[in-house]
């Protein structure tokens, strides 16, 4: 387990700490099964940092801007950087082979600088409606519900975690050589686990709204799979690195919609 844990460390995060693999390839596809559990300690390192910040700026506004600027910082922004190179890529209108050199390049354009816009504002203001509506009705931050929240937010890390390691199943690597090849022929087991455990903590954290949820996150993601390979035949890492950030803004609203939807049925029963 130890190294399962320390191969998403390095692979996932900045975090300077050196560990030696007998077989690094080999640890990282027989380690699918634990990725929704890095999720969910990588989200609680992400839920304290939050929750200090509401405790000691009590303002849910700033702390969603902290939360959303340690994730990019302790991450080397990785999945920021897949969501942009996926975005110039595949809206630039080229040949498959195109599209695969434009996510290889380091620049950004301008279909990566409004994905990332678009992903920054749709999780800010999602997530803080969410939050208010559960937590701060209205509007003020207090011990009794720091707590609840800064769950919610690791919670949330882990079903993008959850989401990266359901995109595994029939993983096909769109290039010949890449980081992203290592994620070709993960165990069809491993991704089983993986799911079985993602539920059962989102149940945990969410209640059964979770399972929904998720269940209409994945297809999303399923149609997302389908969208890239029609477009260059495969997923690449970016593409791949992109789902984190995807799973984050479609979970978070669409559990903003079954709740409002609740709501309703509420008022007219």
């Amino acid at each position: 387990m130890l190294d399962s844990f320390m191969v998403y460390l390095l692979f996932f995060t900045r975090i300077p700490i050196r560990y030696e693999f007998k077989d690094f390839e080999r640890t990282f596809k027989n380690s699918i099964w634990f990725l929704p559990i890095f999720g969910l300690i990588y989200g609680g390192l992400l839920g304290i940092i939050f929750g200090l910040s509401l405790f000691l700026l009590k303002s849910l506004e700033i702390s969603l801007v902290i939360l959303i600027v340690m994730d990019a910082m302790i991450s080397g922004a990785l999945h920021f950087d897949g969501l942009a190179d996926t975005a110039d890529g595949l809206f630039s209108g080229r040949s498959p082979e195109r599209m695969k050199e434009i996510m290889r390049d380091s620049r950004i354009g301008s279909f990566g600088t409004v994905a990332l816009i678009s992903y920054v504002m749709l999780f800010f203001f999602a997530l803080k409606e969410l939050l208010t509506q559960l937590f701060m009705p209205n509007a003020i931050v207090q011990l009794g519900n720091i707590i609840p929240a800064a769950i919610y937010v690791a919670g949330i890390y882990m079903v993008s975690k959850a989401g990266m390691a359901f995109m595994h199943w029939n993983y096909k690597y769109a290039n010949e050589q890449g980081q992203g090849k290592i994620s070709e022929n993960i165990p069809k087991y491993q991704i089983i686990i993986s799911q079985v455990l993602s539920l059962v903590i989102m149940t945990l954290i969410f209640s059964w709204k979770a399972i929904v949820t998720y269940l209409i996150t994945c297809l999303v993601l399923y149609g997302y799979k389908l969208f890239v390979h029609k477009k260059i035949n495969g997923m690449t890492g970016d593409t791949l690195g992109a789902t984190c950030q995807i799973v984050n803004v479609v979970f978070v609203l669409t559990l903003l919609v079954i709740n409002n939807v609740i709501d309703y049925i509420h008022l007219i029963l």
